[in-house]
């Protein structure tokens, strides 16, 4: 599963490196240079949002998560109000519906 964060490409120094997201499965070795992120796109989180959420509460990062497999309700943790979205969808589908939209109506 890839995470982006950020539009741009970042170096990452692994001396610099920080874990985001705990010590469980669903963290990431990020930069230590956050500055001027404001948004994450993850795909598929299966339930767990440990990494969304480190990103929203200490680096006010917001995050916009789909996985067609998942329901907001079985979340690990609350959705974060103002920082966190989820939508019940795949990319896949959400692509096909905004790049092969239909015509019936």
């Amino acid at each position: 599963v890839v995470k982006m964060v950020g539009m741009e490409r970042r170096q990452l120094s692994w001396q610099r490196g920080i874990r985001v997201g705990g010590s469980r499965d669903g963290s990431y070795l990020v930069s230590n240079d956050l500055t001027g992120i404001g948004y994450c796109l993850s795909p598929g989180i299966n339930n767990f949002k440990h990494f969304e959420d480190g990103l929203s509460s200490r680096f006010d990062i917001t995050c916009d998560m789909y996985d067609a497999s998942s329901d907001a309700d079985k979340l690990s943790t609350p959705l974060i109000l103002g920082k966190q979205t989820f939508e019940k969808n795949g990319l896949t589908s959400m692509a096909k519906q905004t790049v092969f939209p239909s015509n019936n109506g």
